[in-house]
Order: structure tokens, then C-alpha cells, then sequence
């Protein structure tokens, strides 16, 4: 296993219309939380290559560059075209993200096509240690 020196909690963008609805991001209310436990429970034996790990949120990493339609009502095909290409990474400092461990996090999981190309994003740009958490699949 390559050495990790950290985790980064990095919420899927909201898109403007969600926001509009909701007023708040579910993703970014979890990233948040978990962060708090994070930095508590990471506690590592001296003796263990892990022992350096802190745990931080990157809300501005992943970038929505493309609005995409609200996702109820489209099939998986329509999902996953809809989604395609309406993410990026923020380029700033990206080699620092190469020792650490990714983790996307996105209030629900229904046919996994924000998560997919979330992760692709990463894996473009040479991010392989990327993992996605939810709260709820549908």
C-alpha cells in the first residue's frame, strides 16, 4: 500500500438549483461531520506507516463546469450522459493530493452517475486513492 499522509473529504458540487431548493448541501453538512470524527478517531500507533493522518474538507477541489438537469425521472443511460464531463478538479496544488487518501461524499446514491464521474475526475488527473461514501442508496 502506498504511504498515505492524510485524508481529504471532498463533497460533490451542488448544483445552483438543489441550492435554490434546499438552501444548504447535504454533501457538505456530512463532509463536515465526518471531519469532526475524523480528526478525533485518527489516532495512530507510532510504529504504523499511518500514523500522520489528519483529515480535512476540500470544498473548492471538485468543480461543477456544466449545470446538469435534476436527476428524478431519468433513466441510467440519461444520468450518466447528463453527468458526463460536469466535473473537474481545481488544478491549485494537485501534487500534494497524490499522497492522500480521496474521499467523495454525495447525500444520495441512486444509479451511482455522480459518483462515477466524480471519481473519473480524480483518476484523470492521476488521483487513484479516491473512494466515495454515501448516506443513502436508493
Amino acid at each position: 500500500m502506498p504511504r498515505v499522509n492524510g485524508i481529504t473529504l471532498c463533497p460533490v458540487p451542488y448544483r445552483s438549483e438543489s441550492l435554490a431548493c434546499r438552501g444548504f448541501s447535504p454533501q457538505h453538512l456530512i463532509a463536515e461531520r465526518l471531519q469532526e470524527r475524523l480528526n478525533i478517531d485518527l489516532k495512530r500507533a507510532e510504529s504504523t506507516p499511518l500514523n500522520s493522518w489528519r483529515a480535512r474538507c476540500d470544498f473548492d477541489r471538485l468543480q461543477r463546469v456544466k449545470e446538469t438537469p435534476a436527476q428524478t425521472g431519468l433513466t441510467r443511460i440519461e444520468r450518466l450522459s447528463a453527468q458526463s464531463g460536469s466535473l473537474r478538479l481545481n488544478v491549485q496544488d494537485q501534487d500534494s493530493w497524490h499522497s492522500e487518501l480521496v474521499i467523495v461524499i454525495d447525500d444520495v446514491v441512486t444509479t451511482g452517475s455522480t459518483i462515477t464521474e466524480s471519481v473519473r475526475a480524480f483518476r484523470e488527473s492521476s488521483i487513484d486513492l479516491c473512494y466515495a461514501v454515501t448516506i443513502f442508496a436508493a
